[in-house]
């Protein structure tokens, strides 16, 4: 029935009417699909995992191991960067003028807990560390933007390619732990 496919596509635009006969096809689609769906996926009281009869097979679960914590985007860029903005995508800019005011170094990290390390480095063209900044997590965080930086110091900043690395290091104590991940940016100073 042409009238019953539209409605599953488009509900809003084609609402089921009383005693127009789809209704109680409708009712009978989505019960079929329940019953087939029984006994998949979670059971009840079974946290972030399979139950029996997963709707998804064995081999395709564990090429894709989960994942209690994520970086799960970072940058350098030249001004302190704004959580939104970066959600947007700026800052993603593979150059930086000599001049710009700062060298920031910025992550978005998933789920972060309370004795987390999270470490921010920054290496200059001459393989020195320009920053280096450890700090410990206080509380646990669904998601999180940390950023850290350093100021231009001197009338411009030296030509070449900046590393930036953020590593998130979780203890074995913790839940999800012990975990260890890392995230390289690069931005070139021309």
């Amino acid at each position: 029935d042409a009238g019953l496919r539209e409605t599953l596509i488009a509900p809003q635009f084609l609402p089921i009417q009383a005693g127009d006969g789809r209704g109680i096809l409708m009712r009978r689609v989505l019960e079929g699909m329940a019953s087939a769906l029984e006994g998949a996926g979670l059971k009840r009281g079974d946290r972030c995992r399979a139950g029996e009869g997963a709707l998804w097979k064995s081999d395709v679960m564990a090429s894709i191991p989960y994942q209690p914590t994520a970086l799960f985007s970072a940058g350098i860029s030249g001004t302190p960067p704004e959580s939104d903005l970066m959600r947007e995508g700026a800052y993603q800019s593979p150059t930086l003028s000599p001049m710009s005011p700062s060298l920031i170094l910025w992550a978005g990290i998933y789920r972060l807990k309370a004795g987390d390390e999270l470490t921010f480095t920054i290496t200059g063209p001459d393989g020195k560390t320009v920053l280096k900044d450890t700090r410990t997590a206080k509380k646990n965080v669904t998601r999180r933007f940390e950023f850290r930086g350093v100021r231009r110091k001197s009338k411009a900043m030296k030509l070449g390619t900046y590393q930036g690395k953020i590593t998130l290091v979780r203890k074995a104590t913790s839940p999800g732990g012990p975990l260890k991940i890392a995230m390289t940016r690069q931005v070139s100073v021309e």
